[in-house]
């Protein structure tokens, strides 16, 4: 129908309003005009001017809607043709005088996209519910928000009918549904990121304060929340065949997704997680209860984690079995990596490539820690033995991301991966330990209290003959940052005497831990500016004192000799200094 056209209001028009109880503007307009017409009033003439004026609103409304309806199909339909990550067709849509009619087999009328879907008859619903998926694949720009203001509406409400519906019973997720749901998905999300307006990662590789600078927020947040809710929706949903959802949430729909991560916007970030990866912690007391009991067992070393099973011969009876795992969580099959078991490798091979790229070329993307958590998740679900390729990972990428300048942006996220891969696998702590020290910052303060931090917790979790590999050089670093400068810095690594299981491989270590500490210990507590590091210290040196007197005497006594003897080579290096200036003078003089 063109625009100026007259819309029939009888025939089939009136027949599907009366069948599906839909509703129009140009309805409701003839309901008023049949109440104006039975009340009494001005005269004939004036009840023709009022009925002409109710006509043309009529026609205006009717008109409004069409035109809505026929760009959102339009768009639609010119779309339908090319390649999305489904690779499924597109179905048609047809259009005549009074009704938009897909090829689903269900006609509505141009009022209808304003109709919740749960108010019509369970057996139009599917129907609408897909042509509402169909229209609410256009993608319109907002870029300027003066622009296609009424058509931005109209698809925030359709997309927020279509939440509610699917909130609704079950049923919904159809197989003929889900090429449908990812295609209108796809077309929505899968979008070209804003630049970037700040340097590297928000500004935080230019030296400014991260808390200073807000995020770019995405501008088509009203759509793009509910395109994620629907996702997550469908992902979450008993109706969604893993077997079938799969053919559409194919590996090049993971890369896409994966993509996103980048956004500036924090709120998208945070969705993308949820839905990518999220995980289920067992709280019940029978499991809580089991858990204790195997601490407690000599089957400790192993860490076994028993679960319910079938008693072979008898379905109705259950046993405890015994699996060499450490999952304190499970996948949950409300998550993209938890519902596609078949995608695993894949999601965890690109996860990998983000990390990969960001370490040795770009350097830049906003999601690191968000990604990051994902995989703290995933490393906590890992079987033992730990394969070699999450060995590799670890030493290529997780180590390699604490020499970045933006480390503070994603280290709580880090360390927590780090200190997984340790609980796993105690022997992996030598190496994770001689990587800090290989990128242990030099002139920035508080990445090096980070790293303290951050050894801290692997210390708690190595084992004495672990530590005696790295023992040497691990305090060589200590002792220099005992001594450092900056006060916090040697608060912090004053602090890792507070810990019982430290103290204790330092116990076990004396021989090579107390020569390598007592010079720091000893100047702190001299000629320290900070009064705090020098109480530390001393309470420090009090404590080596008491674990063995004759060690650390016989070490004091070295470490004096020593410092004298710097002292005369110090003195040495002077005059030879002064000799070289007077001969220098002397030869200007002459």
């Amino acid at each position: 129908m063109r625009a100026g056209e007259e819309v029939p209001t009888g025939g089939l028009f009136k027949s599907i309003q009366a069948k599906f109880g839909i509703q129009s503007k140009s309805g409701s307009a003839d309901r008023a005009d049949t109440r104006a017409s039975t009340a009494s009033g001005p005269s004939r003439r004036e009840g023709g001017e009022r009925e002409r004026e109710r006509q043309r609103e009529r026609e205006e409304a009717v008109t409004s809607d069409r035109h809505v309806v026929e760009n959102a199909t339009a768009s639609a339909a010119d779309t339908a043709g090319t390649a999305d990550t489904t690779g499924t067709a597109h179905a048609s849509t047809q259009t005549d005088s009074t009704v938009v009619r897909p090829s689903h087999g269900y006609s509505v009328s141009y009022g209808s996209y304003n109709q919740p879907l749960n108010t019509l008859p369970p057996t139009a619903q599917q129907d609408v519910f897909l042509q509402k998926l169909e229209l609410c694949s256009v993608v319109y720009d907002f870029s300027s928000a003066i622009k296609q203001v009424r058509e931005k509406e109209i698809k925030r409400e359709a997309l927020q009918d279509l939440v509610d519906y699917v909130n609704v019973g079950s049923g919904k997720f159809t197989e003929e549904a889900s090429p449908a749901v990812v295609r209108m998905i796809s077309r929505n999300l899968f979008r070209e990121l804003p630049p970037r307006r700040h340097g590297e990662m928000g500004g935080a590789m230019e030296g400014t304060e991260v808390d200073e600078e807000e995020p770019q927020l995405e501008p088509a947040w009203s759509h793009l929340s509910l395109v994620y809710e629907l996702l997550l929706r469908y992902i979450v949903s008993s109706d969604t065949d893993a077997k079938v959802a799969k053919q559409y949430v194919n590996h090049q729909f993971i890369l896409k997704f994966l993509n996103l991560f980048d956004s500036e916007d924090p709120r998208e970030r945070d969705y993308l997680k949820t839905i990518l990866h999220r995980y289920v912690s067992f709280f019940s007391f029978v499991r809580l209860f089991v858990c204790l009991f195997v601490s407690l067992s000599v089957f400790l070393s192993s860490r076994p984690c028993w679960s319910l099973a079938r008693w072979p011969g008898s379905p109705s009876r259950l046993r405890l079995t015994r699996t060499i795992t450490d999952d304190k969580h499970e996948p949950s099959p409300c998550s993209v990596y938890g519902k596609f078991m078949a995608h695993r490798p894949f999601i965890r091979k690109s996860i990998n490539h983000v990390f990969y790229r960001f370490v040795y070329e770009t350097e830049r993307h906003n999601g690191i820690a968000e990604l990051l958590e994902i995989l703290g998740s995933i490393i906590n679900g890992f079987a033992l033995p730990l394969k070699e390729e999450h060995k590799l990972f670890l030493q290529r990428a997780l180590i390699q991301l604490h020499k970045h300048k933006c480390l503070p942006l994603y280290h709580q996220q880090l360390a927590y991966c780090v200190t997984q891969f340790v609980e796993k696998d105690s022997t992996l702590a030598p190496v994770i330990i001689r990587g800090l020290l290989k990128y242990w910052p030099v002139t920035n303060s508080h990445k090096e209290v980070l790293f303290l931090g951050e050894l801290e917790e692997i210390l708690e979790l190595t084992h004495d003959a672990e530590f005696a590999m790295v023992a040497d050089p691990l305090l060589k670093q200590l002792s220099r940052c005992l001594t450092s400068n900056h006060f916090q810095v040697g608060e912090r690594s004053l602090f890792l005497w507070n810990n019982e299981y430290i103290v204790q491989l330092l116990h076990h270590n004396k021989a090579i831990v107390v020569p390598l500490v007592v010079g720091a210990l000893e100047e702190n507590a001299k000629q320290h500016w900070n009064s705090a590091v020098q109480n530390l210290s001393g309470n420090v040196r009090k404590m080596f004192q008491n674990m063995d007197p004759k060690l650390y005497e016989r070490c004091r006594k070295q470490y004096e000799e020593d410092l004298l003897e710097r002292k005369k080579a110090e003195g040495r290096r002077r005059e030879v200094y002064e000799l070289l200036n007077e001969i220098e003078r002397a030869r200007r003089g002459r």
